[in-house]
């Protein structure tokens, strides 16, 4: 979703997340399709202790991503929106540099700033569990959704890009989504939006299969075991096939599938 042609300098790339347990914080991985080739890069937080610059592994669930042009969007829950820009990837010596750790990678992609989760007082906060590119006759805009239970919201949201690959704010510095929903499928991983229609996948625990819905948001038709077992977040890649990754530590795919009709 880098650049409209589907390429990043004539490459067809893909770049899917991780989260640790451990307190490892989240990573992404680069997969180049032509030569079937990845590598792992860990996404980090510059500090400064004492005037002395350093980083620490980014503590995020990491539950989805949007690439639009030189930056990546990274799912955040609560937190909101982590934002890096791919000129700022550090490719370490083994050993570190300057004193840095590593924590075990080569590559270091450094967060320059947060989408603060912000809303009125009288609405709940988002949960930024998934997020999105989505192309429209309205130029290119964000989407993100909430995972959630029967007790818990679950909004599907779009937020309008500016010319410079970020969000369009206000003079305060607020992004105002463009509409939200309530009332997704329970239970949502990922999502993307179609001309009027969106796309939902559903995980239904490590040994059954995932299900793709389609339609509004509060009338979605269930495709039962559309997909493998713990579907993940959506995207279509170079406007032609349907990309998910599943999450079940030892069984990740990354698979794609023909782009349905918005119409069907």
């Amino acid at each position: 979703d880098a650049d409209d042609s589907g390429l990043v300098h004539g490459r067809r790339l893909l770049v899917t997340s991780w989260y640790s347990k451990r307190g490892q914080g989240a990573r992404l991985s680069f997969f180049d399709l032509g030569s079937r080739r990845y590598r792992h890069v860990l996404v980090v937080e510059p500090t400064s202790d004492d005037g002395r610059a350093g980083v620490r592994p980014l503590k995020v669930h990491a539950g989805g991503l949007a690439w639009h042009g030189p930056y990546v969007h990274v799912a955040a829950t609560a937190k909101g929106v982590a934002v890096c820009h791919l000129d700022d990837l550090l490719r370490m010596p083994e050993r570190g540099a300057g004193g840095v750790e590593t924590f075990g990678y080569r590559y270091l992609l450094p967060m320059r700033f947060w989408y603060a989760a912000e809303t009125d007082e009288d609405v709940e906060r988002f949960r930024y569990s998934f997020v999105s590119l989505a192309r429209t006759s309205d130029g290119p805009q964000l989407v993100a959704g909430e995972y959630g239970n029967s007790r818990q919201t679950r909004r599907l949201t779009r937020f309008r890009f500016g010319d410079d690959h970020l969000l369009s704010t206000d003079p305060d510095g607020a992004t105002e989504p463009a509409e939200v929903h309530d009332g997704g499928p329970l239970r949502m991983q990922g999502a993307v939006y179609l001309e009027g229609r969106w796309l939902a996948t559903t995980s239904h625990g490590p040994w059954t299969p995932g299900s793709v819905w389609s339609g509004r948001p509060s009338s979605m038709q269930r495709r039962r075991w559309a997909v493998p077992m713990g579907p993940e977040d959506l995207t279509i890649g170079g406007r032609e096939k349907l990309w998910t990754v599943t999450e079940h530590p030892s069984r990740r795919w990354v698979l794609a599938g023909h782009r349905p009709d918005v119409d069907s």
